[in-house]
């Protein structure tokens, strides 16, 4: 609620200020800060809703089950999500055309829901269609789970409750310097942050860098999440990622 309050006096401030008006400065105050109206009341009921996921913060599991109902969950996918509990960076190797898009989405879902102030980052390789895919799937499960987005607000690439809690779509960056590249992921900051890579072999070795860089911030929950495709391409980025990172686990779908 504090953050709500901060913005509020921010924004009163700057009204105040513009209308010289201070009678209209304090009915606008009075709208936002009083204990009783509607717009607490409604922060109130956000911020309670929001904190009704917590539980599953340590049971990805269960938020699936419960959450996600109409989602299939095979023994390969509670595996993975029982492995994101205690570890921030894994590496998993995935057949095509299992559905992999989706499961991404739904880990995502469960990210956003549950820590109150997460910022996620979904990331994919070109073409942008591959982009608008990964999003179309999110967009779908915005529409059917109101249980978990009804205080989400749904633009083109972006979903979001709240300044501090969305969940941005992004292109795996290929043109521009080698800075340009970095800073597209560089200065990320929140307490809770979850990356997903998604056609992981075509992230270059800029960005892995960066990635590394966010795994040194252990006061955080930060979790790294790539998903390879299986091929050369994969083994190849997968001893790249060996270089460049200090401990991951690494998970194969193909294996189940």
């Amino acid at each position: 609620m504090n953050d709500f309050k901060t913005n509020n006096q921010n924004l009163i401030l700057n009204l105040d200020v513009n209308t010289k008006s201070p009678i209209f400065g304090k009915n606008v105050w009075n709208f936002f800060t009083h204990k009783n109206s509607k717009y607490q009341i409604e922060a109130r009921k956000h911020e309670e809703f929001k904190l009704s996921f917590k539980k599953y913060q340590t049971n990805p599991v269960d938020f699936f089950k419960e959450q996600l109902k109409n989602e299939p969950l095979t023994t390969a996918r509670i595996d993975y999500l029982n492995l994101l509990k205690n570890n921030n960076l894994i590496v998993a190797k995935v057949p095509r055309n299992i559905g992999t898009s989706y499961f991404i989405n739904e880990i995502s879902a469960w990210f956003y829901s549950c820590f109150i102030d997460s910022k996620v980052f979904l990331t994919t390789g070109l073409p942008v269609s591959n982009l608008e895919f990964l999003y179309n799937i999110q967009d779908d499960l915005v529409k059917e789970y109101q249980n978990i987005y009804s205080y989400s607000t749904n633009r083109k690439f972006s979903i979001s409750s709240s300044s501090l809690n969305y969940m941005h779509y992004m292109t795996i960056p290929i043109s521009g310097s080698k800075y340009e590249r970095e800073a597209k992921y560089g200065g990320k900051f929140g307490k809770d942050l979850l990356f997903i890579f998604d056609m992981a072999n075509a992230v270059p070795e800029e960005i892995l860098q960066v990635m590394g860089i966010y795994e040194q911030f252990k006061s955080s929950n930060i979790k790294v999440l790539y998903f390879y495709n299986e091929g050369q391409a994969s083994l190849e980025a997968n001893n790249k990622l060996k270089d460049l990172t200090k401990d991951y686990i690494k998970f194969d779908f193909c294996e189940y």
